[in-house]
C-alpha cells in the first residue's frame, strides 16, 4: 500500500485514525506507511471498544477505553471478565458488554469467526 500526504499535520491524523484498527502504524521516511494488523475492532459501545487480536489462548477479546486506561480481557465463550490488568472496569461495564453480545449476536459470531481467522 502506498500513500503520501502533504504533510506531517494529516499523516499524524491518519496514523491516530489508523491505531483504532491497528496495533501499528509507522510513516517511513519516503512517506509510505507500514500497516501492522494484528487487531479487528468489533463493536464501539459507549467509551468502550471491542477488539479481537492475533493473541494467545484462551480465546478472548479486548475491552479498551483509552480515556479511562482500560484495556480488560473477556472470555468468547461467556463474555466473562478475564483479566483487568488496571482493576478499572466498572460492573456496570461488564453488564454493558454482555448486554450488547446477548443483544447483537450477529457480532458475536462474528468476533468468534474473526478470532479463529487471525488465530490459525
Amino acid at each position: 500500500m502506498d500513500i503520501r500526504f502533504s504533510g506531517k499535520d494529516s499523516e499524524a491524523r491518519l496514523i491516530k485514525k489508523l491505531g483504532l484498527f491497528l496495533d501499528r502504524a509507522r510513516v517511513q521516511s519516503n512517506g509510505e506507511i507500514s500497516l501492522y494488523i494484528q487487531k479487528n475492532l468489533i463493536a464501539s459501545i459507549d467509551d468502550l471498544t471491542v477488539h479481537v487480536y492475533r493473541d494467545h489462548n484462551p480465546p478472548h477479546f479486548h475491552v479498551v477505553s483509552k480515556q479511562r486506561e482500560i484495556d480488560a480481557q473477556f472470555t468468547l465463550e461467556d463474555c466473562q471478565l478475564w483479566n483487568d490488568p488496571s482493576g478499572k472496569v466498572k460492573s456496570s461495564d461488564i453488564k454493558k458488554i454482555q448486554t450488547y453480545f446477548k443483544d447483537n449476536p450477529e457480532d458475536l459470531a462474528y468476533m468468534k469467526q474473526e478470532h479463529r481467522r487471525m488465530n490459525s
